[in-house]
């Protein structure tokens, strides 16, 4: 998966790099740094899934790169609708903390019309 020849980027500063690692025995990779940034290049290549799974929750920009550009993923659709719903629901939640009694079905039923016209706006969004 890492060693084939195909072009990555750096997970920090988006800068394209040939390799992720340098294999020199079965056993021993070395991450390699970014030229440009001078950070790893790729961090998450070492990360179990998990992990990497709890960042793209947490809406981290270089989990999303590291998804997108040096892994082999392939269902881009899934991966934008969860991305779109998690940002519709954190909008959500910042919006509705002062909305916290709720007495009727009806305000109920309101805040999950709300819930699904932010995702609309998230959708639809140019940002």
């Amino acid at each position: 998966m890492i060693t084939e020849s195909r072009n990555y980027i750096c997970i920090n500063c988006g800068t394209p790099t040939v390799e992720l690692c340098k294999k020199y025995s079965e056993t021993v990779l070395k991450l390699v740094n970014c030229s440009k940034c001078k950070l790893v290049a790729d961090k998450y290549i070492e990360y179990d899934i998990v992990i990497v799974i709890i960042d793209l929750i947490l809406l981290q920009k270089e989990a999303y790169r590291h998804i997108l550009y040096n892994s082999e993923f392939t269902s881009h659709w899934k991966l934008a609708a969860m991305l779109q719903m998690m940002e519709a629901y954190s909008d959500w939640v910042r919006t509705a903390k002062h909305k916290r009694n709720y007495k009727l079905t009806y305000e109920y039923a309101t805040t999950d019309v709300e819930l699904y016209m932010l995702s609309f706006r998230v959708i639809f969004s140019k940002y």
